[in-house]
């Protein structure tokens, strides 16, 4: 939903639309004045159903917080609400896709007449896995809130509300239209006069309108490009949409950032480096650990590690990474630096080169498949095969690998989704 303010604040009425799910399949819709995009485009992006009827969007600003407007939470409980990630059509919501909400709050002192305050926030029950499609979005934090966003600023504004300013079905595609701030902090906008409140309003869109968000979009991001992307408002209100001389009113995002940090732990610069690092041999592959730095929402961050002079590399959102295949007795470093929604911090590396372990065998000797299940830190009963490269020096034969010359054996083992490898030095 959005606000659809007519002629002033007094005679505000908010406009409930029905979700997406039953937009007619014939329709090809488009945000007003935007086109389609994926949501690659906007990663952050959240779809919001309440009581399974209305629908608003909101922003990941960490794993579990979810910042939208307080006009879609007023009222409602975390059991109203159902949440969807990395989608780019409303059609495409799975359970893979949606995300159990553990708690919603709209901010203390939202007034529901005005629409001050619209801004809340969605606290979901278990992380959403920033490994795929879906990415956190940077907060304003270092910005003055004096002067910033400055009048003429690009932004974007993306959802899945409705396309035309009489109303209608909302859109199964996610769209973005291309708008500008309109009014610097302090600064009137268009013909709103005293309705604008210039610390919690940013009034963006064109003069001549055409440009808008519109019912089904509240909550959704205002999105301003610094070095990163920077969540800089939420869809809140507006006369009617595309209104010519009443652009869109979007909750200032710096006014509340003190609240915003008080209700979960939010990144608010890039990661520090990490500490502690430290490799190990570990069966036939090479564990690399290291120590998270303590800032605030470290559980954004997307850890990479980096093996030389191999080339291979680990991505995760934890504090270790396994490498499989290194070049047994051979000198290795590691480094690893963390990244999140305002970019890349500080790389870590090892002090000490670190030496792969290395198991060796005589030739005419004999490996069993449980002896190198074990070997690789495995259960079970993987797949085993030597490598091509190494048919020379071993073979397969029955449950057994068979050391047949001087080399390195390459042994090559699959469980499920699993895959490792073990090098055996043949003497």
């Amino acid at each position: 939903m959005r606000v659809r303010l007519f002629a002033a604040l007094a005679s505000l009425v908010l406009l409930c639309v029905p979700a997406a799910a039953s937009a007619a399949p014939t329709l090809a819709p488009r945000v007003i004045g935007g086109s389609a995009v994926s949501i690659e485009q906007s990663p952050w992006q959240v779809l919001i159903v309440m009581r399974g009827v209305s629908q608003c969007s909101g922003s990941l600003v960490s794993p579990t917080v979810v910042v939208t407007a307080a006009h879609c939470l007023a009222g409602i409980t975390a059991t109203d609400l159902r949440v969807w990630s990395g989608i780019s059509k409303t059609s495409e919501r799975t359970s893979a896709q949606e995300s159990p909400v553990a708690n919603a709050v709209a901010h203390p002192s939202f007034d529901a007449r005005t629409f001050a305050n619209d801004i809340g926030v969605i606290t979901l029950a278990k992380p959403i896995d920033l490994l795929g499609k879906v990415r956190t979005i940077a907060l304003p934090f270092g910005m003055d809130a004096l002067v910033w966003p400055a009048n003429g600023t690009p932004a974007t504004v993306s959802g899945w509300g409705v396309t035309v300013p009489s109303g209608g079905a909302t859109s199964d595609q996610l769209m973005r239209a291309d708008l500008l701030v309109l009014a610097g902090p302090g600064q009137p906008c268009g013909q709103y006069g005293p309705d604008l409140d210039p610390v919690q309003d940013i009034c963006a869109g064109t003069p001549a309108g055409n440009i808008d968000a519109c019912q089904g979009d509240s909550g959704g991001p205002l999105v301003t490009q610094g070095v990163v992307p920077i969540l800089t408002g939420l869809v809140s209100s507006g006369n009617q949409c595309a209104k010519a001389g009443y652009p869109g009113l979007y909750s200032r995002i710096t006014t509340f950032l003190p609240w915003l940090s008080a209700q979960g732990s939010i990144p608010t610069t890039k990661p520090s480096a990490a500490t502690n690092l430290a490799a190990r041999n570990d069966g036939g592959r090479v564990t690399v650990t290291w120590s998270a730095p303590p800032d605030p929402g470290t559980s954004s961050t997307i850890w990479k590690v980096a093996a030389a002079p191999s080339g291979q590399s680990c991505v995760t959102t934890g504090t270790s990474c396994e490498f499989d295949g290194l070049p047994g007795g051979q000198a290795a470093t590691f480094s690893v630096s963390g990244s999140n929604a305002f970019g890349e911090g500080a790389p870590t590396a090892l002090t000490a080169p670190f030496v792969a372990g290395l198991t060796a065998r005589k030739a005419g000797t004999t490996l069993t498949f449980a002896a190198i299940t074990r070997l690789a830190g495995l259960t079970g009963k993987p797949t085993i095969k030597v490598a091509p490269i190494a048919k020379n020096t071993c073979v397969v034969r029955g449950a057994k690998v068979v050391m047949m010359q001087a080399g390195t054996c390459v042994i090559q083992l699959k469980k499920g989704k699993a895959r490792h490898s073990l090098s055996v030095q043949v003497l």
